[in-house]
């Protein structure tokens, strides 16, 4: 019986990893935060992390609540509940399908960035979105994916893309800088594809 916190098979006293430290220690096990989540409150209501995933993700279970995507006791995931989460949010999933229709209209504006050792462990699922972009054609997607390292490791969760000049600079600092940084990118990509004739006085802030 597959669950979702060995990866493999219901076996007492082993779990997934949820959350982890760059430096490759483990912070939490999936099975810990979701237990944590019991907790707190019962059917989503916990406000942690796992519960606002399904609020959010989740269709409506006949009680009003979000449909579990696994059982948090047992971890034996509910595959019509993942089946739904895939077809309507995962992303990849979705562009992959539908890329004769999204193509045209996301072309240039595509931009991912992830930490190489993100705490999370989201690196993976965005290496598979950056490879599937690579092989996009009519059009390609012509954006970018930035998977961040300094000094031989990867960054952890939230790292959102290098200096202008190519500096590293720690995610304490620049998760306070994300308005300097993405300003003027967008700027310049509002700028360049205004329709012919547009008023651009906004462009000198």
């Amino acid at each position: 019986m597959r669950d979702h916190y060995s990866g493999t098979t219901v076996v007492p006293g082993t779990s997934r990893v949820a959350y982890g430290h760059p430096y490759g220690q483990t912070t939490a096990t999936v099975e810990e935060m979701n237990h944590r989540e019991l907790v707190l409150g019962r059917k989503s209501r916990s406000c942690g992390q796992w519960d606002i995933w399904e609020a959010v993700f989740s269709p409506r279970c006949p009680d009003g609540y979000p449909c579990r995507i696994w059982d948090k006791d047992t971890g034996v995931i509910n595959k019509t509940v993942a089946q739904y989460w895939k077809e309507n949010y995962d992303l990849t999933h979705i562009l992959k399908t539908h890329w004769d229709t999204l193509g045209p209209l996301l072309q240039n504006k595509i931009h991912v960035f992830v930490g190489g050792s993100d705490t999370f462990f989201l690196t993976n699922a965005v290496m598979d979105l950056q490879d599937f972009l690579e092989t996009t054609t009519d059009p390609y997607y012509n954006g970018s994916v930035t998977i961040g390292a300094h000094d031989g490791r990867g960054f952890e969760h939230c790292f959102n893309g290098y200096q202008d000049d190519g500096t590293a600079i720690p995610n304490g600092i620049s998760r306070n800088m994300y308005l300097q940084k993405f300003l003027p990118q967008m700027a310049q990509r509002f700028a360049e594809s205004a329709p012919e004739g547009s008023n651009m006085e906004w462009h000198t802030y």
